[in-house]
């Protein structure tokens, strides 16, 4: 060891590439998550833009399935007065 001052810029060398090697991987690794966190992100928002779109299928869809209360009502009015004629009628004819 003639030159402790190379051994030491040799040290600090090898130190030096390393740590650069090491923040080199670490900064890979992160691009890839964020490049995968990206594609999350873009598959939620077609995911949930696919259960928009069968969410707004199924409300338009419901009124030709199902009958709403009201209508039901009004319908159950006007059997009930149609059932109360026949009966009315009925009763003439058995006089």
């Amino acid at each position: 060891m003639e030159n402790p001052q190379l051994v030491i810029n040799i040290c600090f060398g090898v130190i030096t590439f390393l740590a650069g090697w090491g923040v080199k991987v670490i900064f890979g690794l992160l691009n890839k998550i964020e490049d995968n966190h990206k594609e999350n992100i873009a598959n939620l928002q077609e995911e949930n833009r696919k259960t928009q779109d069968d969410l707004v299928a199924l409300a338009l869809s419901i009124p030709e399935k199902y009958l709403r209360k009201d209508d039901f009502i009004n319908f159950a009015e006007r059997m009930d007065e149609r059932f109360d004629k026949i009966d009315e009628k009925l009763d003439r004819l058995s006089k």
